[in-house]
């Protein structure tokens, strides 16, 4: 089994996991009322964006070379990557956009339990996404 195939595997697997928990996470922040939850959950978003780049860059990487292109599709892994990092930054120009109408509105409730709930399952996903 080549290094690629691996490499799909595992961003195939982290993938389930975080759309899982991109639900679960979505349902715990509307119910703790907490923007920071559901900032988490929109972070995961871009995880599992980039997962889905990752894996189309690693296909057409392995795509050979031609005359046209000598080096074969090999810039896609950075355009896959600069791809990750503008959602990254557009994520978070709207998050700070939603905490500064929050701020102005004066919507500071939260439910503290489900929060602390969420944000611990949260923790336990993550680790278990890098081991994967």
């Amino acid at each position: 089994v080549g290094v690629d195939a691996v490499a799909r595997r595992k961003l195939l697997l982290a993938s389930g996991i975080c759309i899982f928990f991109i639900t679960a996470e979505c349902v715990g922040g509307a119910l703790a009322g907490s923007l920071a939850i559901m900032t988490d959950a929109a972070h995961l978003l871009t995880d599992f964006a980039s997962f889905m780049i990752s894996i189309l860059s690693i296909y057409l990487a392995s795509r050979p070379a031609t005359k046209k292109m000598s080096f074969g599709w090999h810039r896609a892994e950075v355009v896959g990557a600069l791809v990750s990092v503008l959602m990254i930054w557009v994520v978070t120009g709207i998050l700070v956009y939603m905490a500064v109408l929050r701020t102005i509105s004066q919507d500071f409730e939260v439910n503290g339990l489900i929060m602390l709930i969420t944000s611990s399952l949260a923790v336990g996903v993550n680790i278990l996404m890098a081991l994967t």
